[in-house]
């Protein structure tokens, strides 16, 4: 049996998220794909299966040696959507949470690449703002104005946010 669900999540909760899906776990549904915001999950014995999300920002050349690092280490790949790839690991009942990140510098490390690809993004959508839609004088283009003035303020908000993190993760190694 298989059932879908709808839920968004900012990319600086992506904490929030695994802890959602374990909590789907334990009422007896396994992620098996998830696209747009729309998760699939699998009907299973309630289990509780421990999900992280890892971003990989580069090509999927090295996609066999990337997902073998987490095998060896006990973690299954159970679904990917645009850089994104979830893992999840079953629970052994002891006090130890098991994670993806053997040090602090390396989960800081996603946080940066997703922050400077933000930049990135909001760099060329200003770009475009000013070099083709502010000059355009015909009316309809007003719509397009304001939904790229939305999407640049949406990615500056998210950049914030993912500095926000980056900080709050450096901190707590303290």
């Amino acid at each position: 049996m298989k059932k879908k669900a709808f839920k968004l999540f900012w990319t600086w909760k992506d904490d929030a998220e695994e802890k959602w899906l374990f909590e789907m776990s334990k009422k007896g549904w396994a992620l098996r794909d998830f696209k747009w915001g729309l998760y699939t999950f699998e009907k299973i014995r309630p289990a509780e299966y421990i999900y992280k999300l890892d971003y990989k920002s580069t090509r999927n050349n090295d996609m066999e040696e990337y997902l073998s690092i987490f095998e060896d280490a006990g973690w299954e790949h159970v679904a990917q959507f645009f850089g994104w790839h979830y893992f999840r690991i079953k629970t052994d009942q002891s006090f130890h949470q098991p994670d993806i990140y053997s040090d602090i510098d390396s989960k800081v490390q996603k946080y940066k690449v997703l922050s400077n690809f933000l930049i990135y993004l909001t760099l060329i959508l200003i770009t475009i703002f000013f070099t083709i839609l502010i000059q355009a004088s015909y009316t309809s283009i007003e719509i397009l104005r304001w939904i790229y003035l939305i999407l640049i303020g949406f990615n500056l908000f998210a950049v914030t946010r993912l500095r926000w993190k980056i900080k709050k993760v450096k901190n707590s190694s303290i």
